[in-house]
């Protein structure tokens, strides 16, 4: 009986020391899609409460990491990333989250997650613009942006610049919106589809009150 007591007693030993052989040390870079270090991203043992954060290169270490554990990668506006560990070594490239940015609508001076917007803001991609089959990029915006028409008054070669009017005319006097091309004021119509990332229709006046006046009939800010 006591033999059989020791036998256990050595199994269990080896048991756990062969465990304890199985952990790493694990480290690496967490690299952006230009294959520059992230700064801050999380570096977790899933399932655990264990984990370290990146330094300013990008990289990170991880002390004692059970081999063929999984490691949760997550940075702010990227994709979170499962690896599962291999080796000591691990270098990671995290994708850009595109619904986040699909989801951030420029505003005046800058730009807010369309969530926590309170005033009335459209905006269309440049994806959408280069589908419409137009000659003159502002034409495009009949039909994909609420609130706002774009009437061709001639069809005439160079005489193409729509009428744009945005909730319509509000005033006796000219009821042009502005529109402003990277922060600077003129016409965008003639602009190639191609250079445009995005158009924000700011409609209402909690939206256009950093303007002032100017914003009285609406404001159509483009981003190149």
């Amino acid at each position: 009986m006591l033999i059989h007591l020791f036998g256990i007693m050595a199994l269990l030993l080896m048991t756990s020391g062969h465990s304890f052989a199985q952990n790493l040390r694990v480290q690496g870079r967490v690299l952006d899609e230009l294959g520059e270090g992230l700064i801050g991203a999380g570096v977790v043992i899933q399932g655990t409460a264990t984990g370290t954060v990146t330094d300013l290169d990008g990289n990170y270490v991880l002390p004692s990491v059970p081999e063929g554990a999984t490691l949760e990668f997550s940075c702010v506006g990227y994709v979170t990333q499962q690896v599962q560990v291999t080796g000591p070594r691990l270098d990671v490239t995290l994708s850009p989250d595109t619904k986040l940015i699909d989801e951030s609508v420029v505003i005046a001076y800058g730009s807010q997650n369309k969530v926590t917007i309170t005033g009335s803001v459209s905006a269309v991609g440049g994806e959408t613009l280069l589908k419409s089959p137009v000659a003159n990029v502002a034409n495009s915006l009949q039909g994909n942006l609420p609130g706002v028409s774009a009437v061709q008054p001639s069809g005439m070669p160079g005489a193409d610049e729509p009428v744009i009017r945005i909730r319509g005319v509000g005033s006796l006097n000219s009821a042009e919106p502005l529109v402003l091309v990277d922060g600077v004021e003129r016409p965008f119509s003639q602009l190639d589809p191609n250079e445009i990332e995005s158009i924000s229709v700011l409609k209402d006046a909690s939206a256009t009150a950093v303007f002032g006046v100017r914003g009285a009939n609406g404001v159509i800010l483009v981003t190149t």
